[in-house]
């Protein structure tokens, strides 16, 4: 059975109809709607990207991304995709997933109930996996660091309340420290811990910090307290140091230390982070 001519002649249409649609998307312009909604939507986090291709079946690639958290250096995915829902996309409100590829690793994610025009959106949430972070540098009005670790967790944010929480658990992370006068008394070049477990809410321009949890072969430490997302990036975190017992003889060598090995025998050191993130002050009480 031959098909009718108007069934060829509909498939033809919409072949061109396809083809000229992708050949003749807007790259560039789409690339600047979505940075722009981004950048609106999502406070602290700037985007910036180059372009946006069709993907199958619908879908955005971004080309040339860079992802920038507060004051970090920017994070730049090798991919990125975007996806609309389908079931969502005759609604006015849109559900999209979105999955990128970063530094070996993966982030996959959702953001729900989407306007594009007011530039709001209900919920969104992400994992992150196995993300091989290398000699991030991490620079304060003294020292000059550079962090390496494996990077993993959760993150969820409800637009409503405006708030977010998030558990993170950090592997092999280590902290290079050249030319730390305080690191080389102790005969430090880099500070090692095997785990380290992070939890924490947003809110009001505020990351509490309920849980920072880290184990190394050296010493551990547990913190807890909040760091201010608007400059000038206030820190005020308190906890415990625990030294392992090849590590107690060098840090009683501190001044400010040793008094509180003679008065807490056996315990841990109380120990404080305050300032800001540009210039950390780090007192023992």
């Amino acid at each position: 059975m031959r098909p009718k001519p108007v069934l060829l002649y509909g498939l033809y249409f919409l072949s061109a109809l396809v083809f000229f649609a992708l050949v003749l998307f807007p790259e560039k312009e789409a690339a600047k709607g979505i940075t722009n909604f981004v950048n609106q939507a999502l406070g602290g986090v700037r985007l910036e990207t180059d372009t946006a291709g069709t993907a199958f079946p619908a879908g955005l690639d971004l080309s040339g991304s860079r992802w920038t958290l507060f004051h970090f250096p920017p994070v730049k995915p090798e991919t990125m995709r975007l996806n609309l829902s389908l079931p969502s996309l005759f609604n006015p409100l849109k559900d999209l997933t979105f999955k990128a590829k970063i530094n070996q690793g993966q982030v996959r994610g959702n953001l729900r109930q989407v306007s594009f025009s007011g530039k709001e959106f209900a919920s969104l949430d992400m994992d992150l996996s196995n993300i091989q972070v290398r000699n991030f540098p991490y620079q304060t009005d003294q020292y000059n660091m550079t962090l390496s670790f494996d990077a993993g967790g959760r993150y969820e944010y409800l637009k409503p309340q405006n708030s977010s929480r998030a558990s993170l658990i950090l592997l092999n992370f280590t902290a290079d420290l050249p030319g730390n006068p305080e690191a080389e008394k102790l005969g430090l070049s880099k500070l090692e811990f095997s785990r380290v477990e992070l939890e924490f809410t947003m809110e009001n321009k505020r990351i509490i910090l309920t849980k920072c949890s880290a184990r190394g072969p050296l010493m551990s430490l547990d913190m807890e307290g909040e760091v201010s997302t608007a400059e000038p990036l206030d820190i005020r975190l308190k906890g415990q140091l625990n030294p392992g017992p090849s590590f107690v003889s060098k840090l009683s060598t501190l001044a400010s230390v040793r008094d509180l090995f003679r008065d807490t025998p056996g315990k841990g050191i109380p120990i404080s982070i305050s300032g800001t993130l540009r210039h950390p002050e780090i007192g023992f009480r």
